[in-house]
């Protein structure tokens, strides 16, 4: 998988499919409430919008954002939103297009107390230079729930393995 490619699916894992409403899960996972799944679906929604505002408020002010793109960890008040910007330039640098996603529901996922943990596995196809691609991987999100409200203070996408 080309480092290109793979940016290219980082944002599209946010982005693309709003399929799962309610982070609908395995049977043997533990279910995630509407609540906790809420600052998932804010964050992938806003991607499709192109708001890195509505991104960023899905996320707390402490949160990380580990990926393939350089600096490959963000973290801090500006997190979100420095992902955001640097993301979308890299993937205007790489003449990527035509992207879409889905998302399966989450293969694991649980909740104790105020924290919240969430795997959700992706599917991305686009085109990259006029070329077809198709890859999969993984967002991992860590979620905290502070005054009554859930946010995502840690996300990081693996891409799966050949």
């Amino acid at each position: 998988m080309s480092g290109m490619s793979r940016i290219r699916l980082a944002s599209l894992a946010f982005g693309s499919a709003l399929v799962f409403g309610g982070l609908a899960q395995r049977a043997d996972a533990a279910p995630l409430d509407a609540a906790v799944s809420a600052p998932i679906r804010a964050a992938l929604t806003a991607i499709d919008a192109g708001d890195a505002a509505a991104f960023a408020r899905a996320f707390s002010p402490d949160a990380t954002i580990v990926d393939e793109i350089s600096p490959f960890a963000f973290a801090g008040p500006d997190a979100a939103r420095t992902w955001f910007a640097r993301l979308l330039a890299v993937n205007r640098a790489n003449e990527i297009a035509d992207e879409h996603g889905t998302f399966a529901a989450p293969h694991s996922g649980s909740i104790e107390g105020d924290a919240a943990y969430a795997v959700v596995p992706v599917r991305i196809s686009y085109r990259q230079r006029g070329r077809a691609f198709v890859e999969n991987g993984a967002w991992t999100f860590v979620l905290r729930n502070a005054r009554g409200t859930w946010k995502i203070t840690h996300a990081a996408f693996a891409a799966a393995t050949s």
